[in-house]
């Protein structure tokens, strides 16, 4: 057995039985199967030779959770069985593959997610160990492992007894089932007579790939990593986020005056990015624009429908000589994912940030150990709280045993449209406001018009 394997002879030991709280917990051949030859269910004692494998990338940059990530090294691999273990970006491309064979040897070549059973390509009727000679059952797929323990995939050579000519509805049967015996018997192949492994986890591109297939949903593993690193008392060290928080404003056209400039914004969708900070207008989601919030599970899509209880919470923690934030929207008693069925205890209320810095606006969604009485609000908020005000966030989650299972956030800064507010609603002097602002004068008389 191999024990380093996720799924190895410790499994039972790191995942207590009932404990699928990650993939790398969900094992479908738990006790029975803790290495690869149990778990390829074949029998190797024909194995005679190695499948060569070089997987080789250069610089370059992908997409994962709506943010982008560079990769400034290439690589050059050549696969040893078992050794080293790899990013699924390092072997994200096609590699070349061969193996000693006769010249009068037809062979196939299963690929093979060994920890997660499942098929990722077939190829028969290969000549002389040289896979470009074959033809394609299953097309290739790039290893796109769910777990951050070693996973490994498999490169098995089997061989014909003649060329093989398939079907329709058996290449159909074949894309479907995970099941190696199966394949082996359905192609009659003896074998295998060569292997070789590579062992992978999951980075950012597997979690891209998991999406794109609709399989799985991890995003929120990446965002906790990105969340721990902001510096804020809200948020614990030991945070684990499993909820996807989606925010989008759909804001309205509109048309403000600020400091004698007159402003045209257009309609547009503004959602918040997961990963890269989200720098915003404040009129693109302004106090009228209230955000849509949708959320599900993390993890495997066919099973991310939420059934727990949360409330979501937005602050703005860069508060000057305060250690509570300033509270901009609460609803609290959301159930299953529905937001609009949850208790609204404050409206949302758009950014307002002073000059000179920019501030954070967090949104916050925090699963609940029971319902929340809302009548007890107000007792973490500053005194006579009406709009903006301070709240004890840190109190209110803890005596509520509240867990931080999802979060968004976004940038904004003091602009045109604040300034645009502090004239009109806060009554401030329109010449304090405006002072050192490019093209303000106390005795401007005509208009530009900005469209943005």
């Amino acid at each position: 057995s191999l024990p380093t394997y996720w799924f190895g002879t410790n499994y039972n030991a790191v995942c207590p039985k009932g404990s699928a709280t990650s993939f790398n917990c969900t094992n479908s051949r738990q006790g029975t199967a803790d290495s690869i030859a149990s778990r390829l269910q074949l029998d190797l004692s024909q194995l005679d030779r190695t499948v060569n494998i070089t997987y080789t990338h250069g610089e370059g940059s992908y997409q994962s959770c709506g943010s982008k990530f560079r990769v400034w090294n290439g690589n050059y691999i050549e696969v040893q069985p078992g050794d080293g273990v790899y990013k699924a970006y390092d072997v994200h491309q096609f590699p070349r593959i061969q193996w000693h064979a006769a010249k009068s040897e037809l062979d196939s070549l299963i690929v093979y997610d060994v920890g997660n059973l499942y098929v990722h390509g077939i190829y028969v009727n290969i000549v002389h160990g040289e896979i470009s000679s074959g033809q394609v059952l299953k097309s290739y797929l790039h290893p796109i492992p769910p777990q951050t323990e070693p996973n490994p995939f498999a490169f098995l050579v089997f061989k014909q007894s003649s060329s093989l000519s398939v079907s329709d509805a058996t290449k159909q049967m074949l894309l479907q089932t995970t099941d190696l015996a199966a394949i082996t018997k359905t192609l009659e192949l003896t074998g295998p007579v060569a292997l070789n492994w590579i062992n992978v986890v999951r980075d950012p591109y597997a979690i891209e790939g998991l999406v794109d297939l609709h399989i799985a949903d991890l995003c929120p593993y990446l965002e906790t990593g990105a969340l721990l690193k902001h510096n804020r008392s809200f948020i614990h060290s030991d945070t684990f986020l499993d909820v996807a928080l989606s925010v989008t404003f759909n804001p309205s056209a509109t048309t403000y005056t600020s400091c004698c400039s007159t402003h045209t914004v257009t309609a547009k969708k503004v959602t918040l990015k997961s990963l890269a900070p989200t720098y915003v207008d404040t009129a693109d989601v302004r106090t009228e624009a209230a955000p849509t919030i949708n959320f599900y599970k993390a993890g495997l899509i066919s099973l991310n429908r939420v059934t727990d209880t949360y409330t979501l919470i937005c602050i703005d923690p860069d508060v000057s000589k305060s250690h509570s934030p300033i509270i901009h929207w609460m609803v609290t008693n959301i159930p299953d994912g529905n937001i609009q069925n949850g208790q609204t205890v404050l409206p949302y209320i758009g950014p307002m940030p002073p000059p000179g810095k920019n501030h954070t606006y967090y949104f916050l969604l925090y699963k609940q150990s029971s319902p929340v009485d809302a009548s007890t609000v107000d007792g973490y908020a500053g005194p006579h709280c009406q709009g903006r005000c301070l709240f004890d966030i840190n109190r209110f989650v803890a005596d509520n045993h509240m867990t931080l299972s999802g979060a968004l956030w976004m940038i904004a800064h003091n602009d045109a449209y604040i300034r645009h507010l502090y004239v009109t609603q806060r009554g401030m002097d329109e010449h304090a406001v405006c002072h050192g602002v490019s093209g303000y004068s106390a005795n401007c008389h005509e208009s530009v018009v900005i469209v943005g």
